[in-house]
């Protein structure tokens, strides 16, 4: 910002007060053969505590040239994604991770219980405004649980709420400026 010289000049360009990482909503779509699907999607939205925006890589290729190396761009790759959950005591949440999990790979015959279309689900991260309107938008495509985090239990652990995280393999992002 070439024209800020004061901290008044920086007040009126920061009029907004900035983009708060408090300020967000998960929204997850489970399998339709998940029993609870809608009900523990619709918990989702206020449930999850935490999660991180998606990332991709591009990765390098590097070509070497008498003693250099030309870094050239390669395929993109999609990181996993992780969401933290806050578990209420009818469970509703975890028994659908659990259950999505079981379908993707069964604990017992070591089998899917359903196709990949069946399995494979988006879901949205939106980051809200102060007043509540959404401001970015993040499509996460093709998701399915690869890991559904135990419980941390311990006497100790007065006045807090059980929570776990669960990562998600994803296949693809799109945020809504590159829709």
């Amino acid at each position: 910002m070439a024209g800020i010289k004061t901290i008044s000049d920086f007040k009126s360009a920061f009029k907004d007060g900035g983009a708060r990482a408090n300020l967000f909503r998960v929204r997850l779509f489970f399998p339709t053969a998940v029993s609870a699907g809608p009900t523990a999607s619709a918990a989702a939205e206020f449930f999850c505590k935490g999660t991180a925006t998606p990332a991709s890589t591009v990765n390098q290729i590097p070509i070497p040239f008498m003693g250099r190396e030309l870094k050239i761009p390669g395929d993109r790759t999609f990181e996993d994604w992780t969401v933290t959950v806050m578990a209420g005591e009818d469970m509703v949440i975890r028994n659908a991770f659990e259950e999505w999990s079981e379908l993707v790979n069964s604990n017992e015959s070591n089998t899917a219980g359903a196709s990949l279309d069946d399995l494979f689900q988006d879901a949205e991260v939106e980051m809200l405004s102060k007043n509540g309107d959404i401001i970015k938008k993040y499509k996460v495509e093709d998701i399915w649980p690869s890991e559904v985090a135990g419980f941390e239990l311990d006497f100790s652990s007065a006045d807090t709420i059980l929570e776990f995280g669960v990562t998600f393999a994803i296949h693809n992002w799109k945020s809504d400026t590159t829709s």
